[in-house]
């Protein structure tokens, strides 16, 4: 049962998304790349691939999935870094990873077109979860996640590198987290498994309040 749910498509996948927001295929930049595995959903779909990651190790594999065509680099990430600017840039829960927000989305910036688009996820600080488990909540990921960000705290950010935010999204991702973050309060697999239908229930509720587990944003650089 479980499993069904959990196929269940509530929302859009990340290249869908990612796709909506251009009129037809072009050149994205991925940054944060990971294994490549939302790159290969892009290029599939006739975009051109670029990819960036910190890892060497992550950018190889990604290499390796998209083939010669794409263009992955890795170590660190500069304006300059591949001599030119892109009509889309994402970022898939990636700032709540830098050290530097403000310097790190102000070379993001320059990576852009003008008029480009930049779509970013991360976590939501005032998700309806984590008010509930506080230092129990599931996505606590110290040091791995060094900030965690609100909607008025990436709206600053964002404006303060010359962004103009067109959307500001709270789509119902990570919904087994009540019941993961019960399960820290309560280690018992009977309840986790009985607290499940509550999960779903409270994600539903988070929609509506906009308080889900993430925030997307859609913007452009002034």
């Amino acid at each position: 049962l479980l499993d069904q749910v959990l196929k269940l498509r509530f929302f859009p996948e990340y290249h869908e998304y990612a796709a909506s927001h251009i009129s037809h295929p072009d050149s994205v930049l991925d940054v944060g790349c990971g294994n490549g595995e939302f790159l290969y959903q892009m290029q599939k779909s006739g975009w051109k691939a670029y990819g960036f990651d910190p890892s060497p190790i992550a950018a190889k594999n990604a290499a390796t999935l998209l083939g010669g065509s794409a263009i992955i680099k890795s170590g660190r990430i500069t304006s300059a870094l591949f001599g030119r600017k892109f009509p889309l840039v994402t970022m898939w829960h990636v700032l709540e990873h830098a050290p530097n927000p403000h310097e790190f989305i102000d070379t993001i910036g320059h990576l852009g077109q003008p008029g480009g688009k930049l779509i970013l996820e991360v976590p939501n600080s005032e998700s309806l979860v984590m008010s509930m488990f506080k230092s129990h909540y599931n996505w606590l990921m110290a040091p791995e996640h060094i900030y965690y960000y609100s909607r008025p705290s990436l709206k600053y950010l964002l404006e303060s590198a010359r962004f103009k935010i067109l959307s500001v999204n709270f789509p119902p991702r990570a919904i087994l987290n009540f019941s993961l973050s019960l399960k820290k309060v309560f280690p018992s697999q009977f309840l986790f498994l009985l607290s499940l239908p509550f999960s779903i229930l409270i994600a539903g509720l988070a929609v509506i309040q906009g308080k889900t587990e993430v925030i997307r944003i859609v913007a452009v650089r002034e």
